[in-house]
């Protein structure tokens, strides 16, 4: 039995040029409510006050997770409930040439950072020098990289969470819903605005790296349409830089 969402207090109608008007409350909480409560915590949360927190990253890892998977979780349970095709939500995948392209930039990008993680386990230099470029990245972000292997191993739980999650949240949802009043690329250009006011606690060099990154995924996803290159991009750019900043971390804490 299906019960209508009007009666646990949801209006679903069909709103202008297309969207619901959950699709509406979604697209606020993204892209107005979420960037403003990061500033917000991230003010009242400096880095001198939980450098010697315990918990710290245990808990914001745990909070990330579960905060991006109630974003994905809710545009996921509206696409279905209004039964539009997956498709339209980047879910979808031909073998074409601008697919083969985002493909083939995806191998390389991972490749590249599978490089540098190979670096750090045979150079001394090159721990050297990533370590002064994970300073350079921000205070919070060092304090946040996992220290032990019970952290390491949940931080590849995020890893895996923002990979496809905030590749639903951002290329997919983002974009689709902004397209239906702007043209694609400017969508495009407006959900890398949003991503980058998210990593905000990052220093200069972490936002220009978040910056290419974001803009590299979004041309990716315009030109091929689909979010498979991009997710597993993002998955495997995540999973093996955390994996050499706990590789260097481990080097300077020794």
């Amino acid at each position: 039995m299906v019960i209508p969402l009007e009666t646990l207090g949801f209006d679903t109608a069909i709103d202008w040029r297309g969207l619901t008007r959950a699709d509406l409350l979604i697209l606020v909480v993204l892209v107005i409510v979420w960037p403003i409560y990061s500033y917000i915590s991230m003010k009242l949360n400096p880095p001198e006050k939980i450098r010697h927190d315990p918990n710290i990253r245990l808990d914001s890892y745990n909070l990330i997770i579960l905060q991006l998977w109630c974003f994905a979780t809710a545009i996921i349970g509206v696409w279905i409930w209004v039964d539009r095709p997956f498709g339209m939500l980047g879910f979808r995948h031909m073998l074409d040439t601008p697919t083969k392209v985002t493909w083939a930039v995806a191998a390389i990008m991972i490749a590249f950072s599978a490089f540098h993680l190979v670096q750090v386990f045979f150079s001394s230099k090159a721990r050297q020098k990533f370590a002064g470029q994970l300073r350079d990245v921000g205070e919070l972000t060092e304090i946040l990289m996992p220290r032990t292997g019970k952290e390491y191993r949940r931080s590849m739980l995020v890893a895996v969470t923002a990979g496809i999650t905030e590749e639903i949240i951002f290329r997919g949802y983002i974009i689709w819903a902004l397209s239906l009043f702007v043209h694609p690329y400017a969508a495009g250009a407006l959900s890398i605005l949003v991503f980058v006011l998210l990593h905000l606690y990052q220093e200069r060099a972490g936002l220009i790296q978040v910056t290419i990154f974001a803009v590299i995924a979004t041309i990716m996803y315009l030109v091929s349409g689909s979010l498979w290159p991009v997710i597993v991009l993002h998955i495997g750019v995540d999973i093996l830089n955390i994996s050499l900043a706990w590789k260097v971390g481990q080097e300077t804490r020794q």
